[in-house]
C-alpha cells in the first residue's frame, strides 16, 4: 500500500506537466522577404469549418478567423474578418483594392478527440496565405499541433491554434 502511494505521488505529478505538453510543427514559406507593415487595412476570410470523417466542427473556420484577428490586433487596428469569403476568388478587384493586405486561412485537418479517457490527442493543421490587394502571394505557412496524449482534461482542437497564429504573425510582421 505504502508503495502505491509512493507511485501514485510520483505518476500525478508527471500526468500534470504532460498534459500541458501540446507539439506544434511549422512551415512558413515567404515568397518576400520584407515583413509585412503594421497599420494596414487587413482583410481575413473565414474557412470552411474543420472536419475529421463524417464530423463536421461547426464553426471551426470562424473560431480560426477570429482567433487571427485577434492576435492582428497587435499589429493594426484595421482587421475585418469577412465572413462571406472563403478564397482570394471570392473578391471583387474593387473589394481588393480596399485592403493592403488579404489573409486567406484553410482548416486542413480538425480533429476532437475525448483525450482525457482515450489518450488519443485532438489535431489541427492550419494553412494561411496572405496577398496583397494585386493578389500578390506575399507570405504564406502551415502548422501542425497535437495536445498532449496523457491529460486530465478534455479540450478540443481550438486551445491549439493560440500559439501557433502568435508565432506566424510575429514571424510575418519582423525583419529576418
Amino acid at each position: 500500500m505504502k508503495n502505491l502511494k509512493k507511485l501514485i505521488l510520483l505518476f500525478i505529478p508527471q500526468l500534470f506537466f504532460t498534459s500541458c505538453l501540446s507539439t506544434y510543427r511549422y512551415n512558413y514559406d515567404n515568397p518576400q522577404n520584407e515583413p509585412l507593415i503594421s497599420n494596414k487595412k487587413i482583410a481575413i476570410s473565414v474557412s470552411q469549418d474543420g472536419y475529421y470523417g463524417d464530423d463536421v466542427y461547426k464553426g471551426s473556420g470562424l473560431e480560426v478567423s477570429n482567433a487571427i484577428k485577434e492576435e492582428l490586433n497587435k499589429y493594426s487596428h484595421k482587421t475585418l474578418i469577412l465572413r462571406k469569403k472563403q478564397s482570394l476568388n471570392d473578391f471583387s478587384i474593387t473589394e481588393l483594392s480596399e485592403y493592403d493586405y488579404i489573409i486567406i486561412p484553410q482548416i486542413l485537418h480538425w480533429e476532437d478527440r475525448a483525450t482525457a479517457w482515450s489518450g488519443k490527442p485532438d489535431k489541427i493543421e492550419i494553412y494561411i496565405d496572405i496577398y496583397n490587394s494585386q493578389k500578390k502571394l506575399l507570405k504564406s505557412g502551415s502548422f501542425y499541433g497535437e495536445s498532449a496524449k496523457s491529460t486530465l482534461l478534455s479540450n478540443d482542437p481550438s486551445v491549439l491554434i493560440q500559439k501557433p497564429i502568435k508565432i506566424f504573425f510575429e514571424t510575418v510582421f519582423s525583419a529576418e
